[in-house]
């Protein structure tokens, strides 16, 4: 058994000189590979080089890598691959190689051994010192518990003043960690966390400080300090200093709001591995790291600070709806199967809180969304209004529909069509009129996804022509002219406009963006005005900053003015929608307009949807034409009753449909006489003479509606 055992014995350290050797050898080959990839790189030898570099990625691991890039006279890369991305055949491949060492100099700055085998060469010299601190740098936050944990550490107490000193020279990656922990602590490392606050002179740990000081249970001593702390980092922060600790986690917390919608800019966030970190403290297991996807960091941040301004006042409804629409804004940023695992049970949906929190609060997460252009968070608030709100008393609730009034000026149809869809509820079910831009919003939900419409307007046919073409191939219907004159004409009988573009004189450009911006069915389309350098000067000097107005120079070229156009629509575009949901919306905004023609108290001006529903009257969509007739009726103008009229006299369509047009024609005929035109009357009487059925009666309905000559009544009798 004994020579058994010895036998295993010097097997296994065989095995482990194999083993140990093979990588030194593999490491040695890195080592010369990584030489030879900087000489070739330094010689202008990119075909060398690449051969050195795709063998580094081929054989050595990242560790390997690294190992023979710090023991190298190359160690200081930066020159190296500055030169290798400059050569066209070697920039693919060492920037994947660039990719590997960051890669591993992360890992490596991050692994819980180092970092505690670092602090403890804190205090093993000077050079040692320097070298630990740095590589504890390279850490960032990812260090914080272990220093925490050290100076926390009584039997450590000899590491404490080296500890002290590297998380104030790691700086304000420790801020956020440290603050997070300093209400938690022991008196003496309180006092401790609180000095380093202060020289590091990063405000974000002001409200954390000052809920210390607004905590009548803290230990005297520990007071003091983090007092003194406070005043000190608040002398060089544009705060007030007698604002409270829940002031303070709300300023927090809306600056972590505006800054989420960049988060790369968000302290804390990781772009190597598109995350953040959220830090929780307990006594029991220190200090804690919760990984987010970076798109929702900004937002989990701006949340916590909200809590911890409502723990400090409950009463602080600001904080209130920030929290509420961080919460949304965070969900809707999540990647599709992205886990936040800062927000887990018993957290409900972010729509439950928001709808709990009722009218008051929903108002103002729908301003911020309108404020900031989010158009998700803006229909996630919409929605909560419409289940909140009764439709009925909206009308008695101001302040609910000044939102939601200001939201039919807003880029993306999608909010303008639902917020126009919630007043027009309210309205139908209080019996009262509704304004032109309500009308105009819903009219625009009538058009197939599949339909845009550009107005253009130019000085010159040979321009005309360029952005016809142009605007052609990027899927739009052009409506152009070369004068205002001579496109008054054309809008009117347009449905709606999804895009304006304008190359004239500066007094025709500003004329067509005032017409356009009257009334309700043009106000938000986006308006691109081709001018020259000189011109977009003085058009910025006459019409100041409007939302939708996009200066931008002449092209000549079709790729380069559909880069232009493109460019300046990128903030008015909308998420798609599916053509289901499409044509529920549209079936839903003609429903409420047929329901605000049957309105009795003070008839809504229909007319904002006169070319929609024109429009809507050949649409394929099944009833869609017949239910276009019946708010048609509604509409008092000669246009409408001669569309229905139109409509209802082509023998293509199946008799159903056109005994349905003919009841919307006798009803317009019945509520504003007879529109018709002459020929429109001779085939409605030879449709009566001649048709049997259903379709004859309706015939006759609308003939007697029109009040038309009983000479054709006698002819029949006659016959």
């Amino acid at each position: 058994m004994a020579l058994w055992r010895r036998s295993w014995l010097t097997v296994s350290v065989l095995l482990s000189l194999m083993a140990f050797s093979a990588a030194s050898a593999q490491t040695q080959d890195a080592a010369k590979l990584w030489a030879d990839f900087n000489h070739y790189v330094r010689i202008a030898r990119p075909d060398l080089a690449n051969a050195a570099a795709v063998a580094l990625l081929t054989h050595a691991s990242d560790d390997q890598l690294l190992d023979a890039i710090e023991k190298s006279e190359y160690a200081d890369y930066d020159d190296t691959f500055a030169r290798a991305t400059r050569m066209e055949a070697l920039k693919d491949t060492a920037q994947q190689l660039v990719d590997h060492i960051r890669a591993a100099e992360i890992s490596r700055s991050r692994d819980p051994a180092r970092i505690l085998a670092n602090i403890q060469k804190l205090g093993q010299g000077r050079r040692a010192n320097l070298n630990a601190t740095n590589r504890l740098k390279a850490a960032g936050q990812y260090a914080a518990p272990h220093l925490l944990a050290t100076l926390i550490d009584d039997r450590q107490r000899e590491l404490h003043p080296w500890v002290i000193a590297a998380l104030v020279a790691i700086g304000q990656p420790m801020v956020y960690p440290l603050s997070e922990a300093l209400p938690n602590l022991e008196p003496v490392p309180m006092g401790q966390v609180a000095q380093v606050l202060a020289e590091i002179g990063y405000p974000r740990a002001l409200p954390y400080l000052k809920k210390v000081m607004e905590n009548p249970q803290v230990d005297p001593g520990a007071a003091r300090t983090v007092t003194a702390a406070y005043y000190r980092l608040a002398e060089t922060s544009a705060v007030p200093q007698n604002a409270s600790a829940a002031e303070l986690f709300l300023m927090l917390g809306r600056n972590h709001y505006k800054t989420a919608s960049n988060f790369t800019s968000v302290p804390g966030y990781d772009p190597a591995t598109d995350t953040g970190v959220v830090w929780e403290y307990s006594r029991e297991a220190g200090l804690i790291a919760v990984p987010v996807p970076g798109s929702a960091f900004g937002n989990v941040l701006a949340m916590r600070a909200a809590e911890q301004a409502l723990a400090q006042d409950p009463r602080l409804d600001a904080a209130l709806s920030l929290w509420l629409m961080a919460n949304l804004r965070r969900e809707n940023n999540l990647p599709a199967g992205a886990e936040d695992k800062s927000y887990q049970p018993p957290l409900r949906s972010p729509a439950f809180y928001l709808e709990l929190a009722g009218p008051a609060r929903q108002c103002e997460v729908l301003d911020q969304a309108l404020g900031d252009g989010d158009a998700e968070l803006a229909l996630d608030a919409i929605r909560s209004l419409g289940t909140t709100v009764g439709n009925s008393s909206l009308p008695g609730q101001p302040r609910v529909l000044e939102s939601l009034l200001q939201a039919l000026d807003f880029p993306d149809p999608r909010v303008r069509i639902a917020a126009a869809t919630a007043v027009a509820r309210a309205q139908v079910a209080s019996n009262a009129p509704t304004s032109p831009r309500v009308i105009a919003a819903l009219a625009e939900a009538l058009r197939p996804t599949d339909v845009k419409f550009a107005l253009v307007l130019t000085s010159s046919q040979e321009s005309l022509d360029l952005l016809t073409d142009t605007l052609n191939a990027m899927g739009y219907r052009v409506v152009g002219a070369l004068s205002i004159a001579e496109l008054a004409d054309q809008i009117s009988i347009t449905p709606a406009v999804d895009l304006i573009v304008a190359e004239h004189t500066i007094d025709q450009i500003e004329y067509l963006q005032h017409l356009t911006a009257v009334g309700g069915r043009f106000a938000s389309a986006p308006f691109v005005a081709l001018v020259s350098p000189t011109d977009q000067a003085q058009l910025a000097s006459r019409m100041g900053t409007i939302a939708r107005l996009h200066p931008a120079p002449k092209a000549t070229d079709p790729a380069e003015l559909q880069q232009t156009i493109d460019q300046a629509l990128q903030k008015h575009q909308a998420h798609s929608t599916s053509p289901e949901q499409a044509d529920q919306t549209a079936a839903e905004a003609l429903q409420l307009l047929q329901q605000l023609a049957s309105c009795t108290a003070g008839t809504s001006d229909l007319s904002e949807a006169l070319p929609a529903l024109i429009q809507g009257l050949e649409d394929p969509r099944e009833s869609f034409p017949e239910n276009a007739a019946v708010v048609l009726a509604a509409i008092n103008l000669p246009e409408a009753q001669q569309a229905i009229a139109n409509a209802a006299l082509d023998d293509a369509r199946l008799t159903d449909a056109r005994v349905a047009l003919l009841h919307s024609l006798a009803d317009s005929a019945s509520r504003f006489g007879n529109h018709l035109t002459q020929s429109q009357i001779s085939q409605l009487v030879d449709l009566v003479k001649n048709t049997q059925g259903e379709l004859a009666e309706a015939g006759a309905r609308a003939h007697g509606a029109l009040s038309l000559p009983t000479t054709n009544i006698v002819q029949l009798i006659a016959r």
